[in-house]
């Protein structure tokens, strides 16, 4: 009896340790941001050739700043290819910035490893256009 006691005490402790050490780890999770310190030109060339080489472009719009994709997001290791159909839009802000808009859906019924534990596939889009256009410079 005092056995099993042990052991329920135990286990009560580790199901309480597991999510606070897990809520902890989320706050060091950086903030999102969707605003771009270039040109709105610029931000939206950089996510054209993101589309161009991370995906199929079904339509683009050089007037309105908009492209529409289907983004492979990879799977990683333990995952597979997400297929992510999306519009991207790039907006002039105040000060010479740009801020990107990802609307989309993925085609993928089943959930990846990468939507449990990792970015959103809008991040992942925002945060390749913004590789793209550091690798410009």
């Amino acid at each position: 009896m005092n056995r099993s006691r042990a052991l329920l005490s135990l286990a009560v402790a580790f199901l309480v340790a597991v999510p606070l050490a897990a809520k902890d780890k989320k706050k060091e999770k950086k903030e999102f941001s969707n605003v771009f310190d270039a040109a709105p030109a610029k931000v939206y060339d950089a996510a054209y050739k993101y589309a161009q080489h991370h995906g199929k472009i079904q339509y683009s719009d050089d007037k309105h700043m908009t492209v529409t994709a289907t983004i492979y997001i990879p799977g990683g290791k333990w995952s597979y290819r997400k297929d992510y159909d999306c519009t991207i839009s790039v907006e002039p802000m105040d000060g010479g910035k740009s801020v990107v808009n990802v609307v989309g859906v993925s085609t993928t019924k089943r959930a990846t490893v990468g939507d449990i534990f990792g970015k959103s596939v809008a991040e992942e889009v925002v945060d390749g256009i913004r590789e793209e256009l550091v690798g410009k410079k």
